[in-house]
């Protein structure tokens, strides 16, 4: 019952910060015709899409606030939870993986142009990061520089096994790509400048060390990386 009252709860808050977006943009709207003077015309669709737009933009910043502010009450460490307690502490995990799932989905458009906003959500990246993928909890998510995480790859930080709710950093080092639509299980880690192909799925405290190919489902090893001169900066 509490669990359920706690989902209740999160579906409201994030209801009324999507009333309270959709608001604002509303009013910005109406005020930019009203200066406009004109209505149905090629200025007043582009006023339209701009206030879109700034929903959007005022929707994912209250969604930020709200992830940050519940995360502050919440332990970022790795953590194993067994869902049969019924406990408090055991419902906020859940919560946080309820939220991570919509904060994510809401936030992967902006991502994919402006991937630094990650950090905006406890994610520690390093330079020259392009993320074309979706990631959950990315608190518990470290990356270094020059890294590029293909289209459509998945990476999760929690994962459910039988009565437990495992939550695991995934480290990812300097010089890395991860191939489209790789899936990155909790407690992965990826050494410097290694690659993993297109398509490969890497289950659960797998660790790839550097200067290596893998790929496959499950990944295993292709070949080594030589790297003679390397004028990549970490």
């Amino acid at each position: 019952m509490f669990q359920k009252k706690v989902f209740i709860i999160n579906t409201i808050i994030i209801g009324i910060l999507f009333a309270i977006s959709s608001l604002l943009s509303g009013l910005i709207y109406n005020a930019l015709r009203i200066m406009s003077g004109l209505y149905f015309n090629l200025f007043f669709i582009f006023i339209l899409l701009i206030s879109v737009m700034i929903f959007y933009v005022i929707f994912l910043l209250f969604i930020i606030i709200y992830y940050r502010t519940l995360l502050a009450f919440i332990p970022h460490q790795e953590d194993t939870v067994y869902l049969t307690e019924k406990i408090p502490y055991q419902t906020r995990q859940q919560l946080r993986t309820i939220l991570t799932g919509v904060a994510s989905d809401i936030a992967t458009p902006i991502l994919y142009y402006f991937s630094d906003w990650l950090k905006l959500f406890g994610a520690k990246v390093g330079k020259n990061f392009v993320l074309r993928g979706k990631v959950c909890n990315p608190e518990l998510l470290e990356i270094g520089n020059n890294v590029l995480i293909g289209n459509s790859s998945f990476i999760t930080a929690h994962l459910k096994d039988g009565v437990r709710l495992i939550f695991k950093k995934i480290k990812i080092g300097h010089n890395c790509t991860i191939g489209v639509k790789s899936i990155l299980f909790p407690g992965v880690e990826i050494g410097d400048n290694s690659i993993i192909g297109a398509y490969s799925l890497l289950p659960k405290d797998m660790k790839i060390p550097p200067n290596q190919v893998w790929a496959g489902i499950p990944a295993k090893k292709i070949k080594d990386i030589e790297i003679k001169h390397s004028h990549l900066d970490k």
